[in-house]
């Protein structure tokens, strides 16, 4: 029995070698590149240039042998064999032109059936046609106008899309940290102007008279306004204007961000002034010159909140009133807020808060960026 030298026994996958045709037949026994003496594959080629090839079959469960006797000496030898079965190949460059052919072919068949379409088939067919060929395009004139579309245009990158380092000043409320008492740390004047308290004049005095059932027909003020409202002392108006701008600010967190296209963007119906502070304050510009309103405006818009409920309630708020007005990632970060306003915690509470002297440090937003620039 020998297994060094391997007899190569092969056959066709489609039938049976014409002896007459074995003699036109070139092969070559391909061995492996690491060890020349394993043969791995076996390649023919006739004089037309047909090529077939296959590779050895490596099945490790079984070994297939040849006899041959000698009949000489009587006696006989097992010669190890290596199968292969022989497939049509077709070469790489082959396979690419005839592709080619085939879509050249199915393009003008289809180029075709265009045409016979446009005499011969129905109104129904010919308007399809129609609206194909409107929205069809070459890719080659598409990119050409890219091209030219952007060698005409030139943005400037430095202006328009440069992010924008927002300081604490450029965030939180104005603050007198110096202050000697509690009264004097936020001035409402400062938070509101006096031609904003004066736009809120009517509708402060409005709403006061309103009964419980007209505040919640109203449209115009949210839930939070309308629970709040009969919670606080109606006598004072000012607090009042505040609640009106507490509310506006969160009508403002959940104003829809397609809203920010319209060209006569109406956040607050009620005060021309107060829509224009919203928009002017607590928006920021992108590319475009368009309207957007980032994290960072989110927060400021928060932290005025935040003052303005800490001011009404004589320096002592809950967070709590907020929390089915807005959504719960950002209700979490209102203790962090409550302390960059000033604000600490009443007993360790997670929800009750003060103002008092000593101020909470300041650290909350130093080096905060924003992606558009700050109007």
């Amino acid at each position: 029995m020998s297994t060094d030298f391997r007899v190569p026994v092969v056959n066709w996958n489609h039938g049976t070698l014409n002896p007459e045709y074995a003699d036109k037949l070139e092969c070559e026994l391909l061995s492996d590149v690491e060890n020349p003496k394993k043969h791995i594959a076996i390649l023919a080629t006739d004089n037309l240039g047909h090529s077939f090839l296959s590779k050895r079959d490596d099945t490790p469960y079984c070994n297939n042998f040849i006899m041959i006797r000698n009949k000489k000496t009587d006696t006989v030898r097992f010669f190890a064999t290596d199968q292969y079965l022989m497939l049509p190949y077709c070469a790489s460059e082959k396979k690419k032109s005839n592709s080619l052919v085939k879509s050249e072919d199915k393009t003008s068949k289809l180029t075709s059936a265009i045409a016979l379409s446009k005499v011969m088939g129905s109104k129904r067919n010919k308007r399809k046609i129609l609206e194909m060929e409107k929205t069809d395009f070459k890719v080659d004139n598409i990119e050409k106008k890219l091209e030219k579309a952007i060698k005409e245009e030139k943005i400037n990158i430095e202006e328009d899309v440069k992010p924008v380092v927002l300081t604490n000043a450029d965030i939180l409320p104005p603050c007198n940290r110096a202050a000697e008492s509690v009264e004097s740390v936020y001035d409402v004047r400062e938070l509101m102007s006096s031609e904003l308290l004066s736009s809120l004049e009517t509708i402060a005095k409005e709403v006061i008279n309103y009964s419980s059932e007209q505040l919640s027909e109203d449209t115009r003020f949210t839930k939070f306004f309308t629970s709040l409202l009969g919670k606080i002392d109606k006598k004072s108006l000012i607090k009042v204007k505040m609640l009106l701008f507490v509310d506006a600010l969160l009508q403002f967190l959940s104003f829809p961000a397609r809203g920010f296209r319209s060209k006569n963007l109406i956040m607050c119906p009620y005060s021309a002034v107060l829509n224009e502070k919203l928009i002017g304050d607590f928006c920021a510009s992108a590319l475009g010159g368009k309207l957007t309103r980032p994290q960072s405006m989110r927060d400021k818009a928060f932290c005025y909140i935040l003052v303005l409920l800490l001011l009404i309630y004589d320096f002592t708020a809950n967070i709590s009133v907020l929390s089915s007005h807005i959504s719960h990632s950002e209700y979490t970060k209102l203790p962090k807020l409550m302390r960059a306003v000033g604000a600490r915690s009443v007993n360790k509470s997670a929800v009750e808060f003060c103002l008092k002297l000593p101020l909470a440090e300041l650290s909350a937003f130093v080096g905060r960026k924003s992606t558009g620039k700050s109007r």
